[in-house]
């Protein structure tokens, strides 16, 4: 009986911690803040932005999130920078940034220190820089367009190991640059003017 009282009670021990562990979804429309929900984010949650228009500059520091339109369709979730700052400024590794168009920033996306990140179908323009890594290792940017904005387009600074392919880059004062950054993988990108 002993026994059997002790594995139940593990067993309620687990299931407490596996509940309170569990990976939420949080949802924004354009009443509310991008930068609220990722502040009050988790570990492992994903944040949702419903279309709109928003303007705002939002800091990642919990790892592990997952923030992306609804729509997947950059045309109708846009988060401009409130001026000169960065719209994503990511400080936290494995974070995934999908289907925003991101405008006004410098620059829309800026990775720092950090690893494992996931950048993928963006519309950036009219930012400082489109999206700029600094000491960031091992992160994927792919199939993102990356056009008209003031400097780089893509820029990498000491950051070693990562992924850019099947991006578009047109009509930046520089196309993709990498300052003492080794090993990356740069292919199947699409550079004009």
């Amino acid at each position: 009986m002993k026994k059997l009282i002790i594995l139940l009670m593990t067993m309620l021990i687990f299931a407490l911690v596996s509940g309170i562990a569990a990976a939420r979804e949080i949802s924004v429309n354009s009443t509310s803040s991008i930068k609220d929900a990722v502040n009050n984010a988790a570990s492992g949650d994903v944040v949702i932005v419903k279309p709109g228009i928003y303007s705002e500059n939002i800091k990642v520091s919990t790892p592990n999130l997952i923030i992306r339109s609804e729509s997947g369709n950059t045309e109708n979730t846009i988060i401009k920078a409130i001026p000169n700052a960065s719209v994503f400024n990511v400080a936290a590794s494995n974070t995934t940034i999908s289907g925003f168009r991101i405008e006004s920033g410098e620059p829309g996306i800026y990775l720092v220190s950090c690893s494992g990140c996931t950048i993928t179908n963006n519309e950036f323009s009219d930012n400082e820089h489109g999206i700029s890594l600094s000491s960031s290792n091992s992160n994927n940017i792919s199939e993102n367009r990356v056009n008209s904005n003031k400097m780089y387009g893509i820029q990498l600074v000491n950051s070693e190991g990562n992924k850019l392919l099947n991006n578009s880059v047109n009509s930046n004062t520089r196309g993709i640059s990498s300052i003492t950054s080794n090993n990356n993988n740069i292919s199947d990108n699409i550079v004009l003017n």
